[in-house]
């Protein structure tokens, strides 16, 4: 009996080890089948890796050409010239011969983050180098500067997107990816740097309006040549309240009086002797207005805004 219970204990100890024998087999052709060092070391090659760094490096070219096209086509729209009913008060400044004038561009500090930015700066460059004889003979300049900085920076001061100094115009990234199409503002900023009028308190003392109205007068009157007549409000608008309005306001005394007039203040501001008086007075006394016709910058300003509101209702 003993010797039955252990050749049976034999046996079942020896297919115990045929089965562990198998398992441990299966377990071997398993791991051979599936060794992740079977695909990892060929990963690892040099080969391989020199292979994958060519395929990443065109690859991502590709792509970024693709994005900085992309963004190229979207941040630099054609400039459209708007006509309306004003009219420019000398048509042949814009039949002026080109005038000298290089621009430099400074786009370092958002050409990583927006690569499209440089067909923007280009457009721009171009329009006003075509459009700053046009300037200048609008507001009778001489000697203007030949050479400007366009430098396009990520932000500016809130509300503002663009702003002159000297001989540079700053611009925000912001404000040109929400309106890319808006060059009449490079224009507006170009005019300031023709203007380079200094004022404080003993020069051209409180006429920060007039400066900005001249400015809006050469984009809206020149330039885009305004259709709406727009930032007028009858009954709240005063001629004082510069860009916009006053930009209409002289348009209505150029068309209307003296076709002069925004020259004649150039040349006042320039020589550092314009003020709000000052201004009134040009109005009383302007030489090409017969004296039966002057009146104060207060009752002009009356008679515009009844010529708008007549203008605006036939609309």
């Amino acid at each position: 009996m003993t010797t039955m219970l252990f050749a049976h204990s034999e046996t079942g100890a020896a297919q115990t080890r045929r089965l562990v024998g198998r398992a441990n087999l299966a377990d071997h052709q398993i791991s051979t089948v599936l060794n992740p060092n079977d695909f990892i070391r060929p990963l690892l090659s040099r080969r391989f890796a020199r292979l994958a760094f060519g395929v990443a490096v065109f690859g991502g070219s590709l792509l970024n050409g693709w994005s900085s096209e992309r963004q190229q086509d979207f941040l630099a729209p054609d400039p459209v010239r708007v006509f309306g009913p004003a009219h420019v008060a000398d048509p042949a400044a814009l039949h002026l011969p080109a005038m000298p004038l290089e621009i430099d561009i400074d786009i370092v500090a958002v050409e990583s983050d927006h690569p499209g930015v440089r067909a923007w700066a280009v457009v721009t460059a171009e329009l006003c180098r075509k459009w700053y004889p046009v300037v200048c003979a609008t507001l009778g300049a001489e000697a203007p500067p030949h050479r400007i900085l366009l430098k396009i920076v990520p932000k500016l001061d809130p509300g503002k997107g663009a702003h002159a100094e000297d001989t540079t115009i700053t611009v925000s990234v912001e404000s040109i990816l929400r309106n890319p199409s808006d060059y009449g503002s490079m224009i507006h900023e170009l005019t300031h740097i023709v203007q380079g009028y200094t004022y404080g308190w003993f020069r051209n003392r409180g006429i920060g309006w007039l400066v900005e109205g001249i400015a809006d007068y050469v984009r809206f009157y020149v330039y885009e040549v305004d259709p709406t007549l727009g930032g007028i409000r009858p009954g709240a608008s005063r001629y004082g309240d510069g860009y916009r309005s006053t930009a209409c306001f002289l348009d209505y005394i150029v068309r209307t009086y003296d076709r002069n007039f925004v020259k004649k203040l150039h040349r006042t501001l320039r020589a550092g002797n314009m003020s709000n008086a000052v201004f009134n007075q040009m109005l009383l006394e302007d030489p090409e207005v017969s004296t039966s016709r002057h009146k104060g910058a207060d009752v002009l300003f009356e008679e515009f805004i009844a010529d708008w509101s007549s203008a605006h209702a036939k609309r």
